[in-house]
């Protein structure tokens, strides 16, 4: 199991297309909700839960679906951290336990296991590549992002593979090294909730 992340516009769909002869798991498994490009500031309260329901859905499919699998080599693109990297850190402690519940059906099962791949980009080229997706947030929007990334993932081992001034097919062949020529080092993404959810309750 394989978790790509990184911020939007870092490259990590058309990272997991370049793998279909893997088994892939999109970003998306139901239609994509057009809301989901829109910065949350923009949107009102409600439409705001109703996403956040959806973005646990979404992950909540894909689990059931990796734990299901016995074989082979999976490559998902986002982490279940990755909703925690959206919105104010103050909504963090809740959002985290809706996730947890959601994904892991009341915690009737686990949550799979896989090894974390960071593409890491500047915001020049994170710009970009959002404004072929027409997707228009500003600076800070997407600096504060990139910092609540690296916060949520601070201390979680992963690999870091930087995409600044590389096309797809070279930022596909470095995944690919990790995945067939390095060790492969499982993160508990269960665990790393938990404590999450933990640390929130305690501050």
């Amino acid at each position: 199991m394989y978790y790509l992340i990184g911020s939007i516009g870092a490259g990590k769909s058309t990272a997991a297309s370049n793998f279909r002869n893997l088994i892939t798991y999109d970003e998306w498994i139901d239609e994509r909700r057009p809301e989901a490009a829109v910065h949350e500031s923009a949107l009102p309260p409600d439409k705001v839960e109703e996403l956040n329901a959806y973005f646990a859905e979404q992950f909540r499919k894909k689990n059931f679906a990796l734990l299901e699998e016995n074989e082979g080599i999976h490559v998902v693109d986002r982490s279940p951290l990755d909703p925690l990297t959206f919105g104010p850190p103050g909504e963090r402690a809740a959002k985290v336990r809706a996730l947890i519940e959601k994904i892991t059906d009341k915690k009737s099962r686990s949550i799979a296991r896989g090894h974390v791949i960071e593409l890491d980009c500047d915001l020049a080229e994170i710009k970009f590549r959002c404004s072929l997706k027409h997707k228009y947030w500003s600076d800070a929007q997407y600096e504060e992002l990139r910092e609540n990334l690296q916060t949520v993932y601070k201390g979680l081992a992963r690999t870091v593979i930087c995409t600044r001034g590389r096309d797809a097919s070279a930022v596909a062949a470095e995944i690919a090294r990790v995945i067939f020529l390095t060790y492969y080092n499982p993160v508990d993404i269960d665990a790393e909730l938990t404590r999450i959810a933990g640390a929130a309750d305690g501050a």
